[in-house]
């Protein structure tokens, strides 16, 4: 056990490694700067982008609700009076959730926004039935499906269902990748088979035989202590970067649902809500 603290001692006072690790770390640190700032912009841009679709698609309900009226003034057959005032009665019920989206929108208050859309969604079945074949079918599903997951958990809802800002869906969805990524993988391994490869070539092991430690034990516990070194540094960034995250645009939940895409060569590009936890 001694070889092995002596090894993970000089693993990490090691200059070259101290070096890089400030050196990344130094990265992530400007990464989680900067990706938390692109977050505020993203969700802003998307704020003002879901108040202008609201805005567009309420504006489109009135002038169908005109249309409506007019028609209803003209007709003068009773089953397209009824067919009229059946369509009249649903765009008004339409009209009267955008307007309440609007609002909710204009207060921020993203958990609402979600609940009304739940509604236009269910309104949009009552009033199409049930077209499973069609693009737009799937995505109202998807949708349906992840606000009520989201609602059952009794979680707030994210801006963008695709981007999560909160702690427990950024980390998996922006940290990982980059911890995962060859380029860490190989700085990682490079850092310890550097250790051993200078061993060898400063003859430094031959000392080991006069201590009578095996070169072959030697060896592994060389590149466990190396091994053991990254990837503790690993969890206490992981650590970090979960909490400065965390601070800023709060921690979230650890059962929110992911919302992944699903490409289809006939439909295109859909989201699917898979109800997974992160």
């Amino acid at each position: 056990m001694k070889y092995f603290k002596f090894e993970l001692k000089k693993f990490i006072l090691n200059k070259r490694n101290r070096y890089l690790l400030a050196l990344i770390s130094s990265l992530i640190i400007v990464y989680s700067v900067y990706n938390t700032i692109s977050f505020t912009n993203i969700f802003k841009n998307n704020i003002t982008t879901l108040a202008q679709e609201v805005q567009t698609t309420e504006k489109t309900v009135q002038d169908n609700i005109e249309t409506t009226e007019e028609s209803l003034k003209t007709t003068k057959v009773k089953a397209e009076s009824d067919d009229l005032n059946n369509t009249l009665s649903d765009l008004n019920q339409e009209d009267n959730i955008y307007q309440k989206q609007i609002a909710a929108i204009g207060a921020n208050d993203i958990n609402e926004y979600y609940h009304l859309q739940k509604e236009i969604d269910q309104l949009y079945f009552k009033q199409n039935g049930n077209k499973s074949s069609s693009g737009q079918d799937k995505f109202l599903k998807a949708e349906i499906k992840y606000i009520k997951t989201v609602q059952e958990r009794k979680l707030d809802f994210e801006a963008m269902p695709t981007m999560q800002s909160h702690a427990f869906g950024n980390f998996h969805q922006q940290f990982i990748p980059i911890l995962t990524s060859s380029l860490f993988i190989v700085l990682f391994a490079s850092m310890v088979s550097i250790l051993v490869a200078t061993s060898y070539e400063s003859k430094e092991n031959r000392f080991y035989r006069f201590a009578g430690i095996d070169l072959q034990k030697n060896l592994i516990i060389k590149v466990l202590s190396g091994t053991l070194a990254t990837f503790a540094w690993i969890i206490i960034s992981s650590i970090i970067y979960f909490l400065v995250i965390g601070v800023v645009n709060g921690f979230g939940a650890w059962n929110y649902p992911a919302y992944l895409g699903d490409s289809d060569l006939k439909t295109g590009f859909t989201l699917t809500n898979l109800t997974i936890p992160n």
